[in-house]
């Protein structure tokens, strides 16, 4: 399970620590471990369940979570549920771990599906989710004959060509089309910006970064969720595994009369394999002018190469942008299970409209 987003034992520790204990409902969060075994104790299927209170459409088109949000302006619980799903809301990757090889894999899965149902009555949630599947005609056929529906999610990038040693090697492990883009949008701007890797951050800079993520969090309507609680980002700067890109403009660049920086990435390095930018904040009213995105996700994979990791985790959306930096887009399935229609049903009519 380890090496993929934030979910080896030391980043599933660390969540467990911060959604716990908040005043507000939706950064309380349960954790659940399921592991099943074969009478020698070797592992058939490994994976961990999360509640936590969901927008109900979360992973509904961005027109339909635009809408609700106007809503949400008044109402900030208008739709919303409790939902335990595979994995969590910070959490990206292939959270259930099956041994195909193994003759009675089938039934480890029923097995599952068992043990979900027995804490979803006690646990009270109105939607079961089993996240981030490659589509696989099998195992699609036994989740949807436990009256599972399967919708299709944004795709995942990764990538994993980290081989090379220099700007030239890099450049050489992308495609034609993605080294126009790198010369055209990416190069020309990096004498912008000064790039400051920080392990820690004081208190005024976790207020600046907390606000710059509030920044792209409320407008990406691709995959709607909650704010997070400042607390996570305190502790981003105490843990020994979390660490800061941040960018600043040059000082000829910058209008402001205060250094002050207009682009974050919040990264966590897992069991020095995977370098994982779990989320990215930005000054919207410089987007227009620099191209703060695409820098921050270059610098981020020559931060991951520098340090010797083997592969980044770039997360979903923005698909269209990552592919251009070399990511490798890996289309991802859910299957979903409501106890009652009337959010879903209501959603599909908001979208048809």
């Amino acid at each position: 399970m380890g090496r993929q987003s934030v979910f080896d034992w030391s980043g599933l520790r660390f969540l467990e620590g911060i959604f716990r204990e908040n005043p507000r409902a939706e950064h309380n969060w349960s954790f659940g471990y399921i592991t099943i075994k074969d009478q020698e104790s070797r592992p058939v299927l490994v994976t961990f369940f999360c509640r936590a209170l969901w927008k109900d459409d979360m992973l509904a088109p961005a027109t339909v979570s635009r809408q609700l949000e106007e809503r949400r302006k008044h109402d900030p619980y208008h739709l919303t549920s409790h939902v335990m799903s595979m994995g969590s809301l910070f959490t990206e990757g292939q959270h259930c771990y099956i041994d195909r090889s193994h003759p009675r894999w089938r039934e480890a899965i029923g097995l599952m599906l068992d043990q979900v149902d027995i804490t979803d009555e006690r646990l009270d949630v109105s939607t079961l989710v089993l996240r981030d599947f490659v589509h696989d005609d099998e195992l699609n056929q036994l989740i949807h004959s436990q009256g599972f529906i399967k919708i299709d999610m944004p795709e995942s990038c990764v990538v994993e060509d980290l081989s090379w040693s220099d700007l030239d090697g890099y450049l050489g492990s992308l495609s034609a089309r993605s080294r126009r883009h790198f010369k055209k949008d990416i190069e020309p701007y990096a004498r912008c910006f000064d790039v400051v890797v920080q392990a820690e951050a004081s208190e005024p800079e976790i207020d600046e970064f907390h606000g710059l993520y509030e920044n792209v969090r409320a407008n990406n309507h691709a995959l709607n969720t909650f704010s997070f609680p400042r607390k996570l980002f305190a502790a981003m700067s105490a843990h020994p595994l979390w660490e800061f890109i941040v960018l600043y403009l040059k000082e000829e660049h910058d209008r402001r009369p205060q250094r002050r920086p207009i682009g974050v990435m919040f990264c966590y390095k897992n069991l020095e394999h995977t370098y994982v930018p779990s989320f990215i904040g930005m000054d919207y009213t410089y987007l227009e002018e620099y191209p703060i995105y695409r820098q921050l996700l270059f610098q981020t994979i020559w931060r991951a190469r520098s340090l010797g990791f083997r592969r980044v985790d770039l997360g979903m959306t923005a698909s269209f942008e990552k592919r251009k930096v070399g990511a490798t887009l890996v289309p991802k399935v859910a299957y979903v299970q409501a106890k009652d229609n009337f959010s879903m049903e209501l959603i599909g009519a908001i979208q048809n409209r």
